[in-house]
């Protein structure tokens, strides 16, 4: 372990399946960092004992202590701010429902948007972390996290995110993000609205993921770690972990990597 690299490992959202999926985050994620690093847990999860989601096939009762699992340093247990989601939701739904679901599924990305946010601020109110893992809980992790932490040392404004389901914009399950470029992926909800307003189009997480990051000086990074999502009654989603197009990956590193750079630099340059 090397105690002079300092990683946040951040888990938020629902935990609905941690009892499926808490083995593979053990051995992929937790473990395998702390072979190389000085690690600190965080997580932040609603108090919600159900979960009701026609379009996931989900109404179940949840334990609302399942977090436990995860043994975290710091977490946050709060209950949901209705009044705050009901803004954001009639703000973006004005612009239509991507999922046409009654509204449902955007509910739930609302929340989780928030979760993440919240354990975000927090970690930025703790140690000087060198690089953050975010994580959902509701996945089984395929492969260890250790080699491609490795490859991102000293890489603190990049954005690592898979490389597969990108959906229109990038995968944004999972991500390890530099300490420069962790704020961009965690308060991303704040850019909702704009990316609405400007596209013209229904709110998409991975649309505003790709929209957050063009709208920044962070930089994208690719990996192929690969997720399954698990359902809160324990059926596994169907993922397909196949590449993205090169020609779909050569166009996100245009927009996240070399139209910020450029105008980064004619604006310092301006400045001068």
């Amino acid at each position: 372990m090397n105690k002079d690299i300092k990683i946040a490992i951040a888990f938020y959202g629902i935990t609905r399946s941690l009892k499926y999926t808490i083995d593979s985050i053990y051995k992929n994620i937790i473990n395998s960092t702390k072979e190389i690093a000085n690690v600190k847990i965080f997580c932040h999860f609603f108090s919600q004992t159900s979960i009701e989601n026609p379009r996931t096939n989900e109404s179940i009762i949840t334990d609302p202590n399942e977090w436990k699992l995860l043994n975290p340093d710091i977490y946050i247990i709060d209950e949901v701010d209705v009044a705050k989601e009901k803004i954001i939701y009639e703000n973006l739904i004005k612009f239509g429902n991507a999922w046409e679901d009654d509204g449902q599924s955007l509910k739930n990305i609302i929340r989780q948007l928030i979760s993440l946010q919240i354990i975000s601020n927090k970690i930025e109110e703790n140690d000087n972390f060198d690089y953050i893992i975010f994580a959902r809980p509701d996945m089984i992790y395929h492969d260890s996290f250790s080699d491609i932490i490795k490859k991102q040392i000293n890489k603190q404004n990049k954005i690592c995110i898979p490389y597969w389901a990108w959906s229109g914009g990038l995968n944004d399950r999972f991500a390890i993000c530099g300490k420069k470029a962790y704020k961009i992926y965690g308060n991303r909800i704040d850019q909702a609205l704009n990316y609405c307003i400007s596209k013209n189009k229904p709110f998409h997480s991975e649309r505003l993921l790709m929209f957050a990051i063009q709208k920044s000086t962070s930089q994208l990074n690719t990996m192929p770690h690969r997720a399954t999502r698990v359902r809160g009654n324990g059926f596994y989603a169907k993922e397909v972990f196949k590449k993205v197009k090169l020609a779909k990956i050569i166009q996100a590193f245009f927009l996240c990597n070399v139209i910020p750079m450029l105008n980064n630099f004619f604006r310092v340059k301006k400045l001068k």
